[in-house]
C-alpha cells in the first residue's frame, strides 16, 4: 500500500479536521505558511519531519498511515464511540471488557 500513499494530502486532511489554522500549523512545524502548499503536494516526507507533524497534530501518521494496511477504512470512515466509566466503577472492577458489534 505504501506506493499509493500521498502523505501530503493526508497531512492536509488531518490538519483540516484538527481545527488548527494553517498559519498556526506552519509556525508549529517551523516553516513558512506558503511552504505548506509544497508540503501538501509531497508524496513522501522525511521521517523526522513527519514525527514533528504527528506531535503537532496529535495524530500518529507512522502507525495510522504507513503501518496500517486498512488506512482508508480507519481514517476516512472512522466513527467514534465514547465510553464513560465512573471512578468508583473503575476502582471496583477487576476487568473492563468492551464488546463491539457491527450491524
Amino acid at each position: 500500500m505504501s506506493g499509493n500513499i500521498h502523505i501530503g494530502s493526508i497531512i492536509r486532511q488531518v490538519l483540516d479536521r484538527s481545527g488548527m489554522t494553517y498559519k498556526e500549523f506552519a509556525r508549529n512545524i517551523n516553516c513558512e505558511r506558503q511552504s505548506l502548499y509544497y508540503l501538501f503536494g509531497c508524496k513522501s516526507i522525511d521521517v523526522d519531519r513527519l514525527i514533528l507533524i504527528s506531535r503537532v497534530l496529535d495524530y500518529d501518521f507512522l502507525r495510522n498511515v504507513y503501518l496500517n494496511e486498512d488506512y482508508d477504512r480507519q481514517f476516512k470512515a472512522r466513527n467514534t464511540v465514547t465510553l464513560t466509566i465512573s471512578r468508583a466503577a473503575l476502582a471496583a472492577a477487576d476487568d473492563i471488557v468492551v464488546r463491539l458489534k457491527k450491524d
